[in-house]
């Protein structure tokens, strides 16, 4: 029989999962903690109970999304160090350990990019200030590591590192959102395994030619 503590932490993961989704597909501003209860098919005060405010839940979707994803970039950038830098061979390890990294983050989190997506389209709201914190955050740790880079003479000086932390960025979210790149159908299945293999190879060569590592 299931523990009166058990209920509730699976009450509270079908929150969480089903408001994902529902955030991904329609926007921050297109949910309701109504629409919320009925995917659950729980109650709408038991909603408010495990979750509370629409709000506030989904700042704890974001939250948790920014810190797993920080959590796998820090043990990378973490043994990235001045050494490792002037050595070509090992500095480039260490980038495309990140980019794989940073990839299967994306391939095992397939409603964070449309969720992401649908928020940028959104109007600026309350929730804007606490989501640039966010990801200026994680944006930071990864410009240091380059910056630093340029100091050394092992990236390229001339580079804004800003524009190509948020164009490296928008390229996985482009092609998770709107699928592999295909000549014959515009868009094919961005999960399918020769499809990820193509685009890593590419990500991987677009980051080395940026930086002209």
């Amino acid at each position: 029989m299931e523990s009166a503590a058990d209920k509730e932490m699976n009450g509270r993961e079908r929150i969480f999962a089903e408001s994902t989704r529902l955030f991904a597909e329609h926007g921050y501003a297109g949910v309701s903690t109504r629409q919320i209860a009925s995917e659950t098919g729980l109650s709408v005060s038991t909603v408010h109970h495990h979750a509370g405010s629409k709000r506030g839940l989904y700042l704890r979707i974001i939250e948790n999304l920014y810190e797993k994803e920080e959590r796998l970039v820090d043990e990378i950038l973490d043994d990235i160090d001045d050494e490792v830098i002037q050595d070509r061979e090992l500095f480039e390890k260490a980038l495309h350990h990140l980019l794989e990294r940073l990839l299967g983050f994306a391939h095992g989190n397939p409603d964070r990019q449309r969720l992401y997506v649908m928020r940028w389209l959104e109007p600026a709201d309350e929730l804007r200030d606490r989501e640039a914190e966010l990801t200026l955050r994680l944006y930071n740790r990864l410009a240091a590591i380059l910056k630093r880079g340029q100091e050394l003479g092992r990236v390229r000086g001339d580079l804004n590192l800003g524009y190509f932390i948020r164009s490296f960025d928008w390229l996985i979210f482009s092609y998770f959102v709107s699928g592999a790149f295909s000549w014959q159908q515009l868009r094919t299945d961005p999960l399918r395994s020769e499809n990820l293999e193509e685009f890593r190879k590419y990500l991987f060569d677009y980051t080395k030619h940026m930086l002209e590592m």
